[in-house]
């Protein structure tokens, strides 16, 4: 006779298996991520030594560098990294809760920056920089204990809740307030960005080393109900040369390219695209969310007025809960527009010198899109990554 197992001695057997291979599974995903983690830390670096010589060369930093495109010196001839290397996926891990490429920010004026960071994210600890938000500095690799345009993190806020920051402008530092709302598949913010940057007498931004915002008629307390105004590049974190050159303003591409520009990490500027989307959903009329192209350049759509009732649903105690103040718009020093239309940015260009916007005014149920020169001062309202 011959002695088979029993059958608790095979359960016993498969269980101890289903261990092992688990154990197998949660190491071998350890391991990944710390792979990851020493990837973004080699890459940070080398983006900064490229950074380094292009420093030596032109004694600033470039005013922009994009993921998976060369750095070059400004004639072309000399290339200091063939290719920026991309933040290495899943973003969203261990301490990351969110994520996104890494992101260039000139420091010190965007005309001729005189130093930089490069911020991305560790899922681990990892020497002796700790976990979370990290940013590469000609000094070295730093934690980050406040966002490099918005002191604090919304990308944890839950949609239908509020989203919290402290912004600090001239050695102060204000806490901002921002509650979010559900529509269809996106998350907004139900007012526009209020404080963030210095504010200008009058729609004049004329410093490159800050940003600057606009308060209609010079009043910190309109500011404070409606909203700030701002340039288009001021909006974007981009430098003035912006306003009259088709920057590449997306961090990602294709159907992902996001703009964080002044919105708080975890969130970004609205292209054409989303807008459209908002619009789609809102008023299935219009129906042409489909037409744009996949790189969220406003090339496709209908232009001026759509939609049947989608701008008074957008409008301050529409029915959409968008909330969109009529603030004006400022352009040359001059105000206009207050208690009568607003004015959204996109983060989408047509062209070297305009944009893409929406309008909602108060003669009219309809919104309107059509492209302005990127001089004005308009509304900024934030979209959740």
């Amino acid at each position: 006779m011959r002695r088979a197992f029993t059958l608790i001695e095979l359960l016993v057997v498969i269980v101890i298996i289903g261990i092992l291979a688990t154990l197998a599974t949660v190491a071998m995903n350890s391991s990944r991520a710390n792979a990851r983690d020493a990837k973004r830390v080699s890459d940070l670096k080398q983006i900064a030594t490229a950074l380094e010589m292009y420093y030596a060369d032109y004694n600033s930093y470039p005013n922009i560098i994009t993921p998976g495109l060369a750095l070059a010196s400004q004639d072309g001839t000399k290339t200091y990294m063939k290719k920026i290397p991309s933040n290495p996926t899943p973003w969203a891990e261990g301490a990351c809760t969110s994520g996104s490429d890494y992101v260039y920010n000139p420091v010190g004026g965007l005309t001729n920056p005189t130093s930089f960071n490069v911020s991305g994210c560790l899922a681990k600890a990892t020497g002796d920089v700790s976990a979370g938000e990290v940013a590469m500095t000609p000094s070295g690799l730093n934690s980050v204990t406040c966002p490099a345009r918005i002191c604090g993190d919304c990308s944890t806020t839950g949609c239908g809740g509020t989203c919290v920051t402290n912004i600090t402008n001239t050695g102060t530092t204000t806490a901002e307030t921002y509650p979010t709302v559900q529509i269809g598949t996106q998350c907004w913010m139900t007012k526009s960005i209020t404080n963030v940057g210095t504010m200008t007498t009058g729609v004049v931004y004329g410093d490159d080393s800050l940003v600057e915002r606009a308060c209609y008629s010079n009043s910190q307390a309109i500011c404070n109900t409606d909203g700030a105004l701002y340039a288009w590049n001021e909006a974007m974190y981009l430098p003035a040369s912006a306003a009259t050159t088709q920057f590449t303003a997306y961090t990602g591409s294709g159907a992902n390219a996001k703009r964080q520009g002044i919105c708080p990490v975890g969130w970004h500027i609205p292209s054409d695209k989303e807008l459209a989307t908002l619009e789609n959903y809102i008023d299935s009329t219009i129906n042409d969310v489909t037409n744009y192209f996949a790189d969220q350049m406003g090339t496709g759509g209908t232009t001026g007025y759509r939609g049947i009732d989608v701008g008074t649903k957008l409008k301050s105690g529409g029915s959409s809960s968008f909330e969109g103040i009529l603030a004006g718009y400022g352009l040359a020093g001059a105000f206009d527009g207050r208690g009568t239309n607003a004015n959204f940015w996109s983060s989408s260009q047509l062209s070297a010198t305009d944009t893409w916007r929406r309008l909602l005014g108060s003669a009219s149920a309809q919104s309107l899109r059509n492209n302005v020169t990127k001089a004005y001062g308009f509304s900024v309202r934030c979209l959740k990554d």
